[in-house]
């Protein structure tokens, strides 16, 4: 950090054109209701919300809706007038978010479309308000200024899983440094330059006098790395380096305590509020002077930073200059009626957690550099595709060594957003890399069994993970992680083989290893729980899968904020348990939670999306409502058919559970019939060894014949489906209960 006088010799820079977007974290909340009776609703909106508008009639709605430019739109729509919203399809689609409230339970009726951004639908006002505080809490902390980290025994913890804004700040400081400082790298800053400004001799040396001087440079660069946009940084990647060795080369300190006035959103003072003892940073590279002029809005709070530090090369008291990765502790909120003071103290903390980290990583690929290391953070934290961009710059100036990972990551990128293909492709140069070495190779072929297990090729991917684990037990004691890794990997192939015997000794040894490995606390570990759970679901030992999705989730909130992908698998895991508990209400209202998140991070198309489609249709059959939950796995069905190739298992049970609303809640046996013979082609000609599944869909073949009173031939399917579960499962299995139950029902029937 510096403190220095505007140097005259450095001319200001003049704005010719620079968006003003400051609306862009603010939030409108439209409410379309029919009358405006509804007093509470309105009190409880204005109170999470500064700008709330009520509108009776259509046209105003839309009127207004058009109008807005900058603010994200927050629309809260009522009962009969759902269906207005597909009529004006291109109107509402640029809503940010959409709820449906239902003040009538029985008229309520959920609503899926790819095209809007539908949170959820709702009939309890407790769900509602709850799911509209959750999105209005995440946009606002999407334009914090400050990012906080829990230092609470970050010593004692393995670093490797985390992810925040905090970490992200402290490693992109040392990687944008990796990159060349050469010709290339001035020429695309000053095309930066030149879109905004009159084009000035630059000199590196004058780095901090640039920005001191040129309030539009700090603008461009503050909003470029709170919205990580890896496209704009790396254009502007040789001012960064010079700013930062600037910076780093000022030697003189003092200590001096520094005073500043700033403005927060309401919602960041309460996240202060909370906040109080943990270590902090900006996003961006802080700048505290005397004359600045704070913006003059309502929705901001008037702010005293007392800021103690040991300042390098200070010179007077006009501006100081904090470095990128500057950490600061704060100590202490002291409010009354007047004033807000919030003191803080620099502190090395910062340093110390960016090193324990990078240690961590290493322990698990000990070849990573540091800029192969911030794109697996980018990745860890659900920002793919800026992770994806930022590898490609990387790819231009790689060297021999980072090659085989830089690919491998990509595909990471790829496989986590679904295109499996160029995954694949990915994996596929870094294993015929030969800068790759054979211990390193192990984690590239787990990579490629992942996803052939995504694209249904379960016995090419146990292979895989079979081979991956073959190279590990060579390199690493038994109670390392990657075996750990490996034997979660198998353990999934047994469970999608219906053997869960077999997949909870494979993904209990997981667990054990990994609780040893990282002292019980890690995100592996809930990764583990969580598989175990989904297990003991399918087993219907649902107390005990609960349970392990309790401790699973406890760990996870610790790493990850809300809207995760790994929160959102807990979720939906959770309510998978209701669902089979009978707890319906309860575990829609989870799984639009989950729908919500992973049509944020995802796409609509995304197989992650589809899950949670088809668990809400099986809540809402299991709530009597057959017809709107065949529409839905039907959706579902022409989702999967575009994701995956025609005979995937997921589409196989799609298809299956169609019938089964078909017979059982549509009472057409005949139809149902149709639909369970096509998914016995599919298993027979795609999965002939998985008899358990073809055992399973054979049962329902009987069921459907034994409703058309064909009992004869019920019989025999039933009859064939028994001898296959005989071969495959113990003799006390529960398949082979329901079996012969089936049996026992057809031959009372016919008699």
């Amino acid at each position: 950090m510096t403190a220095r006088q505007l140097a005259s010799e450095i001319p200001m820079i003049t704005k010719r054109s620079f968006p003003e977007d400051d609306n862009d974290g603010q939030i409108i909340i439209i409410c379309f209701h029919p009358n405006n009776e509804i007093e509470d609703m309105n009190k409880q909106l204005n109170q999470m919300n500064n700008h709330v508008v009520f509108h009776t009639e259509l046209e105003s709605c839309i009127s207004l809706i058009q109008s807005i430019k900058h603010e994200k739109i927050f629309l809260i729509i009522f009962d009969s007038y759902v269906s207005e919203l597909v009529s004006h399809i291109d109107i509402f689609q640029q809503v940010h978010s959409i709820f449906i409230f239902y003040t009538k339970t029985e008229d309520f009726k959920y609503l899926f479309h790819e095209q809007l951004n539908i949170i959820g639908v709702y009939h309890r006002l407790d769900f509602f308000y709850s799911a509209l505080e959750e999105q209005i809490n995440l946009i606002a902390k999407q334009f914090f200024q400050w990012t906080f980290y829990d230092q609470t025994n970050f010593s004692k913890r393995d670093l490797s899983k985390q992810s925040n804004d905090f970490l992200w700040m402290q490693l992109f400081h040392d990687a944008i440094l990796y990159f060349p400082h050469d010709e290339q790298a001035k020429e695309d800053m000053m095309n930066i330059f030149r879109l905004y400004a009159d084009e000035k001799l630059y000199q590196s040396n004058d780095a901090i006098q640039w920005y001191l001087n040129n309030s539009f440079l700090q603008r461009l660069i503050t909003k470029s790395l709170q919205r990580k946009d890896i496209d704009q940084l790396y254009q502007l990647r040789y001012f960064l380096a010079d700013l930062i060795e600037n910076l780093t080369r000022e030697h003189r300190t003092e200590n001096v305590v520094i005073y500043q006035q700033i403005k927060l959103s309401k919602h960041e003072l309460n996240h202060f509020r909370q906040k109080q003892g943990q270590i902090m940073s900006m996003k961006g590279f802080l700048l505290i002077k005397q004359d600045i002029v704070l913006p003059q809005r309502s929705d901001l709070v008037d702010v005293h930073l007392e800021i103690k530090c040991n300042l390098k090369g200070y010179q007077n008291k006009n501006e100081v200059l904090f470095d990128l990765n500057t950490t600061f502790q704060l100590e202490h909120i002291e409010e009354n009626d007047q004033t807000i003071l919030i003191r803080l103290t620099a502190v090395s903390y910062g340093r110390m957690i960016k090193e324990k980290y990078l240690t961590d990583t290493h322990r698990q690929i000990e070849n990573l550099s540091i800029p192969v290391i911030f794109s697996k953070l980018m990745c860890d934290m659900n920002e793919w595709n800026q992770s994806r961009k930022y590898l490609q710059y990387l790819l231009i100036h790689s060297n021999e060594q980072d090659l085989p990972w830089i690919e491998y990551f990509i595909g990471e990128t790829f496989s986590e957003i679904g295109q499996l293909n160029e995954a694949r492709l990915c994996y596929d140069r870094a294993i015929k890399s030969n800068k790759i070495n054979l211990q390193d190779s192990a984690i590239v072929l787990s990579a490629i069994g992942k996803v052939l297990y995504s694209q249904g090729k379960y016995e090419e991917a146990y292979d895989f993970y079979q081979q991956a684990l073959t190279i590990q037990k060579q390199f690493y004691p038994s109670d390392h992680a990657h075996i750990a890794n490996s034997l979660d990997d198998i353990g999934l192939v047994f469970g999608r083989r219906l053997q869960y015997d077999q997949a909870l000794d494979f993904l209990q040894q997981a667990l054990e290893i990994r609780e040893k490995y990282y002292e019980n606390f890690h995100v592996d570990i809930a990764i583990s729980l969580n598989n175990i759970s989904e297990i003991l679901t399918d087993q219907r030992n649902y107390d005990q899968a609960l349970e392990y999705q309790k401790r699973a989730m406890s760990i996870c909130k610790e790493y990850y904020p809300s809207n995760h992908t790994y929160i959102a698998f807990l979720l939906f895991r959770n309510g998978s348990i209701l669902y089979h508990q009978e707890i319906f209400e309860e575990s829609l209202n989870l799984s639009q939670q989950v729908l919500t998140i992973m049509k944020n991070l995802r796409s609509s198309g995304h197989l992650d999306v589809a899950c949670t489609l088809t668990h809400i249709a099986h809540i809402r059959c299991g709530q009597g409502m057959h017809e709107e939950s065949l529409q839905l796995y039907q959706q579902v069905l022409a989702l999967l058919v575009q994701y995956y190739s025609s005979d995937h298992l997921d589409i196989v049970h799609a298809l299956i559970n169609i019938g089964y609303t078909l017979l059982n809640g549509k009472e057409n046996p005949e139809l149902a019939l149709n639909v369970f013979q096509k998914s016995l082609t599919m298993l027979e000609r795609s999965y002939p060894s998985y008899h358990a599944h073809i055992a399973s869909n054979l049962n329902l073949i009987g069921n459907a014949l034994r409703k058309q009173t064909k009992f004869d031939q019920a019989l025999e399917i039933y009859n064939r489906a028994l001898k296959m579960q005989e071969d495959y499962y113990s003799p006390k299995h529960i398949e082979l209960v329901d079996t012969l139950t089936n049996i026992s029902h057809t031959l009372s029937s016919q008699e």
